[in-house]
């Protein structure tokens, strides 16, 4: 049992859609954070990482510092 968040297309298509049971609620807020964590890269990583996170930043609008 529990609680999850899906798009209506994601619930149309899911196989256990007759077992679900959606409930709607006015006063839900939707809020998003994202952390890029990783430990200490060694050099041949670094540049793939930063552009993993350039581009979700660039996707999201957000600035580097993610304000």
């Amino acid at each position: 049992m529990g609680i999850g968040l899906a798009v209506p297309e994601m619930l149309q298509a899911s196989a256990h859609r007759d077992a679900l049971q959606p409930i709607e609620v006015t006063d839900f807020r939707n809020v998003l954070s994202i952390w890029l964590v990783h430990g200490l890269l060694p050099g041949r990583l670094v540049r793939p990482v930063a552009l993993m996170r350039d581009a979700l930043a660039r996707t999201l609008g957000l600035d580097r510092q993610g304000g």
